[in-house]
């Protein structure tokens, strides 16, 4: 191997021991900071559950209204189908009274 080569490889090896230090350094920083707001950590941990259940009973809750509502939706619609109904028995009789009253008795 040439002398070029191996000054190169030894600079690289320098380079990349420099990296890892550097590296340490940051996780030595991480953990540092971890120990010192490990309550701070576990006190929004705890409040992050616990906002986690609250949003599931709310969806939960959604879930259940959203049957409900569906369910009012279809005793809506046999309203609506029997007030046609009455709608078109009414339209005859007025159809039908209108002619009653048009007989010469009526007259």
């Amino acid at each position: 191997m040439s002398e070029a080569k191996l000054d190169l490889i030894l600079n690289e090896i320098g380079s990349m021991k420099e990296d890892i230090g550097s590296l340490k350094a940051g996780q030595e920083k991480l953990e540092k900071g971890q120990k010192e707001h490990y309550g701070l950590i576990q006190k929004n941990g705890v409040a992050i559950e616990a906002l986690h259940s609250d949003v599931k009973a709310v969806a939960e809750g959604h879930s259940v209204l959203f049957n409900k509502i569906d369910e009012v939706k279809e005793l809506v619609r046999g309203v609506d189908d029997k007030v046609e109904e009455k709608r078109k028995v009414v339209k005859d009789i007025d159809r039908d009274l209108k002619a009653h009253v048009k007989l010469p008795v009526h007259a």
